[in-house]
């Protein structure tokens, strides 16, 4: 269901390759955040995790946006 063995949810074995970020600058980013302190990592979870939580409404929002559009200059024809 997650993807995920229970060693690996315990920390017990590494994730799969996959997992990793493939992106080269945003791992090295991630390995540099990982060494600030706690309160900054927790500030930057926030501000990463609502600009991804953005991002996913932004995409769910636009098609019905398109069709609204598309039914409204269909409409004043």
């Amino acid at each position: 269901m997650l993807g995920v063995s229970l060693d690996e949810l315990a920390g017990r074995t590494n994730a799969p390759d996959d997992a990793r970020i493939k992106n080269p600058e945003l791992h090295q980013l991630v390995r540099d955040v990982d060494q600030l302190p706690d309160e900054e990592q927790q500030a930057l979870i926030l501000v990463i995790d609502s600009m991804v939580k953005r991002a996913k409404i932004n995409r769910m929002a636009t098609p019905s946006i398109r069709r609204r559009a598309i039914s409204s200059a269909r409409a004043r024809r």
